[in-house]
């Protein structure tokens, strides 16, 4: 469905915009991890070679299913300077699941995020990404925000922000009737990603028997 889409899209923007490689195994972080766009970015990634740390608030009822579908790590909601099981509860409240940041450069960890939640935890995951890393940010279950962000993390690492855009409007400026060509690039893309997800043999996409664990759940 268009979780799996989404997800895809975000690793490639991550391959390609965000010059992630597989070949060290670098750790990827998936923020999020427990619902639909999160556990199918877990999925492919683990899949494709990375080391997946997952984050989410629910880490201790879902460890086990996030593992099942390839997780290295399962952590709770980023918080301060590092992804925190023990993440004071009345901090992780008040900001929708992360703590703020305490500066605005914190320890690199991560070569890529694919970011589900916005926010608090966009902005802790912007830094503690590696130098030269990139995020991909397609959600806003925490909200449209950006508490903490300062733009240290863009201008002293080179981290990249990349927005991952799952619908396809007519309408929307850039693809309109004056840029057919543009529309149809990407329709053509989105295709190609479904035709990798529904292919059982694919590499780097989905198992059945992970789709069916995401359906279960």
């Amino acid at each position: 469905g268009t979780a799996g889409v989404t997800a895809m899209l975000c690793v490639l923007e991550l391959e390609s915009a965000g010059r992630l490689r597989r070949r060290d195994g670098p750790e990827v972080l998936v923020t999020g991890a427990a619902g639909g766009v999160g556990s199918f970015a877990v999925a492919i990634l683990a899949n494709r070679g990375y080391r997946v740390t997952a984050s989410s608030r629910r880490w201790e009822e879902q460890g086990g299913y996030l593992r099942a579908l390839g997780a290295s790590e399962i952590v709770g909601p980023l918080v301060g300077d590092a992804p925190s099981e023990q993440a004071n509860s009345a901090d992780k409240a008040a900001m929708g699941g992360a703590a703020s940041l305490s500066k605005p450069l914190e320890k690199q960890r991560w070569a890529g995020v694919v970011d589900t939640v916005g926010s608090s935890t966009l902005a802790a995951a912007c830094a503690q990404t590696r130098y030269m890393g990139s995020v991909a940010s397609t959600g806003v279950a925490a909200g449209g925000d950006l508490t903490g962000l300062t733009v240290y993390p863009f201008i002293l690492r080179g981290v990249r922000l990349l927005g991952v855009d799952s619908t396809l409007p007519w309408n929307l400026g850039g693809y309109n009737d004056a840029d057919p060509e543009s529309w149809l690039m990407h329709r053509r893309q989105r295709l190609a990603i479904w035709k990798a997800l529904a292919d059982q043999t694919a590499r780097g996409g989905v198992t059945p028997a992970q789709v069916d664990l995401v359906h279960q759940r």
